[in-house]
């Protein structure tokens, strides 16, 4: 069977654990290594025994042969990366680290050439390849809760904008796969107790651009009909016990908490809410994987591994495809457009520029500082706050 040479384009922290997965998997070779500091690059080689080291990408794609090329990057890198990538030498995957971009004509760009080349094209969405996703998609498909009514996801209670680029990404993109496409959002977002105006609009961290709501609330209609609720709001304390995706059916419920664990309660719809929690144990066909007991890497990087591995050998889209990665990037607009606009938003949406720079620009103000956007969260978090305080005392 074909083993698959990788290249890491970054091999920062994402790096370094989408790496150590990748070391588990039986069919998959870490090739070559990319980055800029030379540090950071020399541990890393170490760490898994690389010897061949770069510190231009394009170097690497001229003298490796790579199948997939990985870009575990800070955000603000998607798009130049991958088109980089792309333009240069296209190999037959580019892995790039969710969310796909900082706006919808990078990610459209970076879609238009993998199809242009023949690239697959996946957002590393890991948490849908888990399964626990897998598992609860086949308690569904086979009737276990019912027709399905509701969705409601939560995320980690980071602030409200860096939550959903962050955690919300996934959550929106796991809800995908059960409810299908979004049709229309209706949203608010709340920044120092008041509605959020369009001098709230800051730079995020670790280079998600521009991000706005402390708190975010937001309704999502599917084409099938189901409805979804999503929250993410800061909490005093972030913690990923908040994360869930909650699946409601006429006949009982299913929980994928932070996408580690499986629940599940039967019952009817009308008293599901007096019915205790199951915790759902997996089978071991789903728990193990090449030997690896799903517990001991609940991240999912090695089940996203196995996902793009199975993509090459049967030439398919990936389940964490860019096309599904542009459709939530359009979800997290859309709740952006629907608060400052004060009024439900139909997908899909035009093309065109980031939708805060354009509230930005109708309000006559500068952009934010994009040296914020260099921030590691714990340090950009105490200097948003400190905004807030000035601004509503």
């Amino acid at each position: 069977m074909t083993t698959y040479r990788v290249g890491f384009l970054g091999v920062g922290p994402r790096g370094l654990s989408q790496a150590r997965a990748y070391m588990l998997h039986p069919r998959i070779e870490i090739a070559a290594l990319c980055d800029v500091d030379p540090e950071r690059l020399g541990a890393a080689a170490a760490e898994f025994g690389v010897e061949r080291t770069y510190s231009d990408f394009r170097a690497m794609l001229d003298t490796e042969d790579l199948d997939i090329v990985n870009i575990p990057t800070r955000t603000d890198l998607h798009a130049p990366l991958t088109i980089g990538v792309l333009e240069h030498r296209a190999p037959k995957a580019v892995i790039v680290e969710k969310p796909m971009a900082t706006s919808l004509t990078d990610a459209d760009r970076m879609q238009e050439l993998a199809e242009q080349n023949g690239t697959r094209l996946a957002i590393h969405h890991q948490m849908r390849t888990t399964p626990t996703f897998n598992v609860a998609d086949r308690l569904i498909s086979a009737g276990e809760i019912g027709p399905l009514t509701t969705i409601k996801i939560r995320g980690k209670g980071y602030y409200g904008g860096y939550d959903m680029l962050n955690i919300g990404t996934h959550m929106l993109n796991g809800t995908r796969r059960y409810a299908g496409n979004a049709r229309s959002v209706l949203a608010t977002c709340v920044t120092g107790g008041h509605p959020t105006t369009a001098a709230d609009i800051v730079e995020g961290s670790y280079g998600f651009g521009l991000l706005a709501g402390e708190h975010i609330s937001a309704i999502y209609e599917f084409d099938e009909g189901l409805t979804a609720f999503a929250e993410m709001h800061r909490r005093s304390q972030p913690d990923s016990g908040w994360v869930h995706v909650k699946i409601y059916g006429e006949d009982g419920a299913v929980c994928l908490y932070n996408s580690r664990e499986l629940f599940i309660r039967r019952g009817r719809d009308e008293v599901v809410d007096d019915t205790p929690w199951e915790k759902y144990e997996l089978a071991d066909e789903d728990r193990y994987l090449h030997g690896h007991d799903y517990y001991d890497h609940a991240g999912g990087d090695l089940w996203m591994a196995e996902e793009t591995v199975r993509v090459l050998d049967e030439d398919r889209e990936h389940e964490c495809s860019g096309l599904e990665g542009r459709a939530v990037m359009e979800m997290m607009d859309g709740a952006w457009i629907s608060h400052f606009s004060r009024s439900r938003v139909d997908f899909p949406l035009e093309r065109g520029e980031h939708p805060l720079r354009q509230e930005l620009a109708k309000a006559g103000l500068p952009e934010p500082d994009p040296e914020r956007g260099k921030l590691r969260y714990a340090d950009w978090l105490p200097g948003e706050l400190a905004r807030i305080e000035a601004a509503v005392s």
